[in-house]
């Protein structure tokens, strides 16, 4: 049975004064940059009461949300705005207008406003309408930091694995993920595209688990408790592991340890309050210390021997001394 997850302030804050006080800079930038872009590419429309419940649109305005937002929201076509204006950089004109429609988009879809209260009709018919809008959020995000005068060179970028609804490599059983999240330095030769390719339990930061209805979060922390378990054999390194889910608008951040779990309050996309908490974390958790991810950073993966080391102070020799790993002692269900 499940038992009922704490709810608490999660957050990845950097210690460092001075890197604080970027995140808080970057942050701030990344917020009003998706709210330029989301006032930008949507204008008003009356609710078609007949239209939404077919689509699963649902109905309704929600008080939380942006005033401007008090009616229906519809795409509008990107191509006729100017970068100046939407919030998108002036190097995006090279893949066209169209190509960054297709790109960012779908997080309109998380953004539209629902009913504050009651039951809400589910805005997505099937769950992997979802996927391209989560992916594109992530995506905006990590662009937008990039963006950002604040932001420097030195940085983790949060990147989704371009594969949905798919078994991770390393996987003990043959559950698929929706969505894995991993991390990567920012290096001059990043790829752009901030996708990677097939999720790896052996490298992924967290797993993502969406769901069509809020109704569903009791599910969702469920299937995401069940695959996280895979990465602990797969990163000897972690002391624990973070965890998202998506429900309907509404996103928890999660943080998975070896006994106990704590959740996020939830973060409403489709109102202001709920995509700044969002926006924060996200910057954070780019700029904090890798520790603050759940790395252990005494424990570490050798690339060239292809082994796993361990960096211990010697209180004997007065020195740090470095050991490598002869095997990880798994739990008795592995």
């Amino acid at each position: 049975m499940l038992r009922k997850v704490p709810t608490v302030p999660l957050v990845a804050r950097p210690r460092s004064r001075s890197v604080k006080s970027k995140a808080s800079a970057v942050a701030k930038f990344v917020l009003d940059d998706l709210q330029k872009f989301i006032k930008k590419n949507t204008r008003l429309r009356p609710f078609d009461t007949e239209a939404d419940t077919q689509t699963s649109a649902g109905a309704g305005t929600s008080s939380g949300a942006d005033s401007s937002f008090s009616a229906g929201l519809e795409p509008l076509h990107i191509g006729d705005r100017s970068n100046s204006e939407s919030g998108v950089s002036d190097d995006s004109a090279e893949h066209g207008a169209e190509d960054v429609a297709d790109i960012y988009t779908p997080l309109l879809r998380l953004t539209k406003p629902r009913p504050d209260s009651g039951m809400r009709v589910p805005m997505f018919i099937r769950e992997s309408e979802m996927y391209p809008c989560i992916k594109a959020l992530f995506r905006y995000v990590d662009d937008a930091i990039d963006r950002s005068p604040s932001a420097g060179s030195t940085r983790r970028r949060l990147k989704v694995c371009c594969e949905s609804d798919t078994t991770p490599s390393g996987a003990d059983d043959y559950n698929r993920i929706d969505i894995g999240l991993s991390s990567r330095l920012k290096t001059p030769d990043d790829d752009a595209s901030g996708e990677l390719g097939k999720p790896d339990y052996g490298d992924m930061l967290a797993v993502i688990e969406a769901k069509r209805s809020i109704a569903e979060q009791t599910t969702a922390y469920r299937q995401m408790y069940m695959y996280t378990r895979n990465i602990y054999p797969e990163q000897a390194g972690r002391r624990f592991v973070w965890g998202l889910t998506f429900c309907d608008s509404v996103a928890h951040a999660c943080i998975l340890g070896h006994d106990n779990v704590f959740s996020s309050d939830a973060m409403d996309l489709s109102t202001s309050e709920g995509r700044s908490a969002f926006v924060a974390l996200a910057v954070d958790m780019s700029f904090c210390e890798s520790d603050q991810l759940g790395y252990d950073p005494n424990i570490y993966h050798n690339a060239t021997r292809k082994r796993w080391e361990m960096s211990i102070y010697d209180d004997a020799l007065k020195k740090q001394q470095t050991y490598h790993v002869l095997g990880c002692v798994q739990a008795a269900d592995r």
